[in-house]
């Protein structure tokens, strides 16, 4: 059995200096030789958990007596106000009760109410039904009507489309064979006879201003098929559309192109001072882009249009609408000029009356300066003939001194025989 020295590691622990086996006995003798240090720290530490713990303990003590503190000042306040509350709820019940029993009477007398008016509104509404069951037996009525009158305007409708498909294949029958039995001269006449029927057509809707026929004026060389031209109210032409009318039979051996004829509509267009040309041609007709309202490259021929016969009408509302909305656009144009005409006008004139006022301000500053110093000259002037007077004066006093300094004596000091003369006669 071996002895074991130990050291004090701290309170709580003892620390083995050499090894041990179960058996051996521990030496407590050498506890003396402890690490004072690490014993008096463990003793601080343990001291100050222990007054670490006392601390906790009184504030949880204070915390509680708080609390405690807390829910009985709590308690006395939720009891006064949950006093207060039954007061107030007793108070309430009591009025409410009132209030219910006064609802019931209410709804007593509107039940006896509701009884009478119910009587009378059912004879009310039997009435109403009754009104009501006559006004659908007349809405029925007049539906049979409506509809009876919608299948007569449907079946007139119909009628109508029929005979307007009759009279189309009647034209268009009518039309192949006029083809196959005019010739070239007499085809083209055909299109410039139908676009002057077509223009009787709407003469009536256009304003008594326009003018619309055959292009008369042969002195340029050449003549156009039609001319239109429009005027407005004071005479200024505000629209104007050379027309060419161009066909061609089915038989024709040489075949022209809507281009072949553009050249000299844009000719006679600007001889006879035009602002539109228009084509009316059957020319190409298997050519698509004619079938509607074709415009010409602007950098080709300027404003310039081919068109089938069909839109004829067309193009002349279309080209009025253009021209209208261009008359507005000039108008307001003119106006702007005008208006910036008179501004002109007024800046010129402002600056006419800037100018003669500077000039006038100009010639009256020299004026008033040309005075200042004929002024300033003048006080000079009259400041010398102040001075002059001043002088004649001092010289007159000094005269009239001299004078009376003046003896014979005084005269004749330098003349002996006057002297002499004067001394005789006082003698």
């Amino acid at each position: 059995m071996a002895v074991i020295k130990v050291s004090i590691k701290d309170k709580n622990t003892l620390e083995l200096q050499e090894d041990a086996k179960k058996g051996d006995v521990i030496d407590l003798s050498c506890l003396s030789t402890a690490d004072v240090g690490v014993v008096s720290d463990a003793v601080k530490i343990a001291a100050r958990k222990e007054v670490e713990k006392e601390i906790e303990v009184t504030k949880s003590r204070e915390i509680e007596t708080e609390l405690l503190k807390q829910e009985k000042e709590l308690s006395e306040k939720h009891n006064k106000e949950t006093a207060i509350l039954k007061a107030e709820l007793q108070k309430k019940d009591t009025a409410l009760e009132i209030e219910i029993e006064r609802k019931k009477n209410e709804i007593n007398e509107l039940n006896n109410k509701l009884s009478l008016q119910e009587t009378q509104k059912t004879f009310e509404i039997k009435q109403i039904v009754k009104d009501i069951t006559n006004e659908k037996e007349k809405l029925e009525n007049a539906l049979t009507s409506k509809n009876t009158e919608y299948e007569l305007s449907e079946q007139k409708t119909k009628e109508r489309y029929e005979n307007a498909l009759k009279e189309k294949d009647n034209l268009i029958a009518y039309y192949k064979d006029l083809k196959l039995k005019q010739n070239t001269k007499m085809l083209g006449e055909t299109v410039e006879k139908h676009c002057h029927l077509a223009f009787e057509t709407i003469r009536g809707l256009l304003p008594s201003n326009v003018e619309f026929g055959k292009d008369t004026d042969a002195s340029e060389g050449s003549l156009g098929d039609r001319i239109y031209r429009e005027f407005d109210d004071n005479g200024k032409e505000i629209l104007s559309i050379m027309f060419e009318m161009k066909n061609e039979a089915d038989a024709t051996s040489t075949k022209k192109t809507n281009e072949h004829f553009l050249k000299e509509l844009d000719k006679d267009r600007n001889q006879k001072k035009c602002e539109y040309a228009v084509l009316v041609s059957m020319l190409e007709k298997d050519n698509e882009m004619y079938d509607g309202i074709y415009t010409v490259p602007e950098n080709k021929y300027k404003d310039m249009f081919v068109i089938r016969p069909q839109h004829f009408i067309q193009i002349i509302t279309w080209l009025r609408n253009v021209a209208e909305k261009l008359s507005v656009s000039r108008r307001e144009l003119m106006t702007i000029q005008q208006r910036d005409r008179d501004y002109t006008e007024f800046d010129i004139q402002a600056d006419l009356l800037r100018e003669r006022f500077e000039k006038h301000c100009l010639t009256a500053v020299n004026k008033h300066n040309d005075a200042i110093d004929n002024i300033d000259k003048m006080i000079k002037g009259l400041q010398k003939i102040k001075d002059d007077l001043l002088g004649s004066d001092k010289q007159l006093r000094l005269a009239s001194e001299d004078l009376e300094k003046l003896t014979v004596k005084k005269l004749a000091k330098n003349s002996p025989s006057i002297l002499e003369q004067i001394k005789t006669k006082k003698n």
